[in-house]
């Protein structure tokens, strides 16, 4: 899996005639000097590095919302429509079976968030691009904290300053969507997991449950907790506290949830709990491969009569009928077991190695096929090339060094890309891979540059002496 991906990330690297080995250097160059500039800061000016941390993602951002004009589109324009309807007092598509918010009744968890932030600032986009702008910043800040206490002070200074300066986070900021804020608060959940303590481990519980009404990933955050707690409890043969700790986060997530729950079913948004899918395979029946999506073959009109649409269309809108047929394509797709397998094999690999296409919601169809967009992306392709191989660099070194430990970051890493194995993936939903890629790929980064440095100051005492004699 590994090798096939790199193939498909060099490969569409190498189709563009922009990336060429000169601009390959440059970007390598670049990555190599901010990131020994952030070491240095850091050490040196802790505050001034904070500061110039903050600026470089806030600036970075903003520049590009002000570039790319982006005009809310698809999924993303339903979404602030539902909003707008729930902050007026008028929405009521949760009960209706052939609308968006019925078919996919986990989105009102988020589309009740903007409507709270328009309640607020009003049906301003630029308002609610700024809080978006905040998230993205102080996940910047929380990653240098969590990494701080996982592989180390300098190595923290780069996983900070390789996020905020990855291309195709920027690209995606003028996007109005779930996963800046969902991957905030994810950031804050494993922060406090990471402070070992009861009381944080309760209210990180209630920060992963609100996450999950943002995002459904609830289920990848629970398994990987348990398996970080289950790996302490076999570890420091303690059992009675970690099992106290992961009872209670797994208590207070799931409350958190439910709370929700009962809270969107009293305004009237849903006849009932937007964590129980009305629709709960559809994501897996366009990852087993049905054509275009659709177990009936039907064509995506637009974001409000997609494939899943068109399906309980079909059907009469029946949605058990929908279920059913879904679970009969899923067996279908298992019993034929060496094409399903081949299929998700190159899914994986496209997944993993192509570009990320968030862009092209952030521009219109003239800006986007442009040279400069197309330079852009290039350079965010290469960004992420070079953050892959640093990050297996970074797993062979704690391989030869035969350092086993395991926390919660390798556990989530793994959870957010085997799950796409299964359900429907696009390069865009890599975005919690990125976060988690990055700490990795510090580790490397730190290790070369400390050998790069001890090895100029090896040669420079060689020069030295033999001048003297």
């Amino acid at each position: 899996m590994a090798l096939s991906t790199l193939y498909y990330i060099i490969n569409d690297a190498s189709v563009i005639g922009v990336t060429n080995i000169i601009s390959t250097f440059c970007v390598l160059l670049f990555l190599g000097f901010i990131s020994y500039i952030a070491i240095y800061l850091n050490s040196k000016k802790p505050k001034l590095f904070f500061v110039i941390l903050a600026a470089t993602s806030m600036l970075s951002i903003f520049i590009w919302n002000v570039y790319a004009r982006t005009v809310q589109v698809s999924d993303y324009k339903v979404l602030l429509e539902g909003a707008y309807k729930i902050a007026t007092g008028s929405f009521n598509e949760g009960f209706d079976k052939t609308s968006y918010f019925y078919i996919y009744n986990y989105q009102i968890g988020y589309a009740a968030y903007l409507a709270l932030l328009m309640r607020f600032f009003g049906y301003n986009l630029f308002f609610i691009k700024f809080v978006e702008l905040i998230y993205m910043t102080g996940a910047a800040i929380l990653m240098y904290k969590i990494a701080k206490k996982l592989v180390g002070q300098r190595a923290a200074s780069i996983t900070s300053i390789l996020y905020a300066t990855f291309i195709f986070n920027i690209l995606g900021s003028s996007v109005i969507n779930n996963q800046h804020i969902s991957a905030f608060l994810m950031l804050v959940g494993i922060y406090l997991i990471l402070l070992d303590n009861t009381g944080w481990t309760l209210i990180s519980g209630i920060i992963f449950g609100v996450m999950n009404v943002m995002r459904p990933v609830g289920i990848i955050i629970i398994i990987g907790v348990c398996i970080m707690f289950i790996y302490k409890i076999i570890r420091e043969m303690t059992w009675r506290k970690y099992a106290a700790r992961l009872a209670i986060f797994i208590f207070t997530f799931y409350a958190t949830i439910w709370t929700f729950n009962a809270v969107f079913i009293q305004m009237n948004l849903t006849p009932s709990p937007i964590s129980r899918s009305n629709i709960p395979y559809f994501k897996l029946v366009i990852g087993f491969g049905a054509k275009n999506g659709s177990i009936f073959e039907n064509q995506t009109i637009d974001a409000r009569k997609t494939n899943v649409y068109n399906d309980l269309h079909t059907l009469g809108f029946d949605y058990d009928k929908y279920n059913d047929e879904c679970k009969r394509f899923l067996k279908q797709r298992i019993r034929n077991f060496k094409d399903t397998s081949l299929y998700l094999f190159k899914k994986m690999a496209f997944f993993l190695g192509e570009k990320d296409h968030q862009y092209t919601f952030a521009l219109s169809q003239e800006m986007r096929s442009g040279s400069f967009i197309k330079i852009l992306v290039n350079i965010g392709h290469l960004q992420y090339l070079f953050l892959i191989l640093s990050a297996m660099a970074a797993v062979l070194f704690k391989i030869k060094r035969k350092s086993t430990e395991l926390n919660i970051i390798y556990i989530l890493l793994i959870g957010f890309i085997f799950v796409y194995l299964f359900i429907e993936a696009q390069t865009r939903y890599r975005y919690e891979a990125y976060i988690f890629i990055c700490i990795f790929a510090s580790e490397a980064v730190s290790y070369f540059i400390d050998n790069t440095k001890r090895l100029l100051l090896s040669k420079r005492n060689e020069i030295s002496k033999s001048e003297k004699r």
